[in-house]
C-alpha cells in the first residue's frame, strides 16, 4: 500500500531536515500561531518554501497557521506556496461557511496548483 506523507514543521531548520526525507507534503507551521488568528509572515512563507523546494521540487507546500483570509491564502500562493490551509482560520471565525467560501473563492484561482496535487496524488498510487 502507498502511503502519502503529509508532515508539519515548525521552522526554516525543521523544514530543511524533513525535506531531506522528502515528503510528498509538508506543512510549515509556525507553532506559535496556530489558532492565534496571526499569520506568518509572507518572509517565512518565501524562506521556508524556497529552502524545501531547494532540496526537493516534488514535495508540495502548504501553509497555514493563522490563515483567517482569502487574501492570506491569495498572497501564500504568489508567495510560492502550493496551497493554503485553515483550520482554526475557518471554524473561530463569526461565520464560518463565508470564510470558507472566501478561501475557497481565493485558492479558485490557482486551479493548476490544485490540479498539481491531484497529479501529485495519482503518481504516488501509481508507484
Amino acid at each position: 500500500m502507498e502511503l502519502i506523507t503529509f508532515a508539519c514543521v515548525d521552522s526554516i531548520a525543521e523544514a530543511s531536515a524533513l525535506a531531506q526525507l522528502h515528503p510528498d507534503i509538508i506543512n510549515p507551521e509556525p507553532t506559535e500561531l496556530i489558532g492565534s488568528g496571526k499569520a506568518s509572515d509572507l518572509s517565512y512563507v518565501i524562506e521556508v518554501t524556497k529552502t524545501i523546494k531547494n532540496i526537493d521540487s516534488n514535495i508540495l507546500v502548504e501553509q497555514a497557521a493563522g490563515i483567517t483570509t482569502g487574501q492570506q491564502v491569495y498572497d501564500f500562493i504568489c508567495a510560492g506556496s502550493d496551497g493554503a490551509g485553515a483550520g482554526s482560520g475557518i471554524f473561530l471565525s463569526k461565520d464560518p461557511y463565508s470564510t470558507a467560501c472566501c478561501k475557497t473563492e481565493a485558492q479558485g484561482v490557482f486551479q493548476r496548483k490544485l490540479i498539481n496535487w491531484l497529479l501529485l496524488i495519482w503518481r504516488v498510487q501509481e508507484r
